[in-house]
């Protein structure tokens, strides 16, 4: 009977249903992870010589959208904080003057995008977010940032 009522305890912790949360954070990692393949794909374009330009102008306009993305998420309209609304706005600039850089100018552009998902980064650290999103954020930013330096590497070999 003692271990009758034990199994009954242990079983529904063992094959409880995933919460909301657990879904949008499973959902949040996947889409994370997967929003890095369209960088990856625009270097392998930037590598080849005859696709290097077309390979730069989607690197740039991605890495602007998600720029600008990230930096939307800053806003937080349940626990307003004038700090980070404007980091965001500023973040928001930032990233489409980078853009318009990035064609003129592709190694100024491309760092600029680069210090904006920094920004984007550091800003976050005082939204009170969760520390499996800033572990997952730190991991996706420093990979984003490195991309960034191979495109400028792609850049300079053009």
């Amino acid at each position: 009977m003692l271990v009758r009522i034990q199994a009954m305890k242990i079983l529904p912790q063992e094959h409880r249903e995933p919460h909301s949360a657990d879904l949008v954070h499973l959902a949040m990692v996947w889409l994370g992870y997967l929003g890095l393949l369209p960088f990856a794909a625009a270097l392998v374009l930037m590598a080849f010589v005859q696709q290097a330009q077309l390979g730069l102008l989607l690197f740039s306009c991605y890495s602007c959208a998600i720029a600008t993305f990230l930096a939307g998420s800053l806003w937080q309209p349940r626990a307003p904080n004038i700090a980070l609304t404007l980091a965001s706005n500023l973040i928001v600039l930032l990233a489409v003057g980078a853009l318009l850089l990035s064609f003129v100018r592709p190694v100024a552009g491309l760092t600029l995008l680069a210090v904006c998902f920094y920004l984007s980064f550091f800003a976050e650290r005082f939204a009170g977010r969760s520390p499996d999103y800033v572990r997952l954020r730190r991991r996706l930013t420093g990979t984003v940032i490195l991309c960034h330096a191979l495109a400028i590497y792609w850049v300079l070999q053009i």
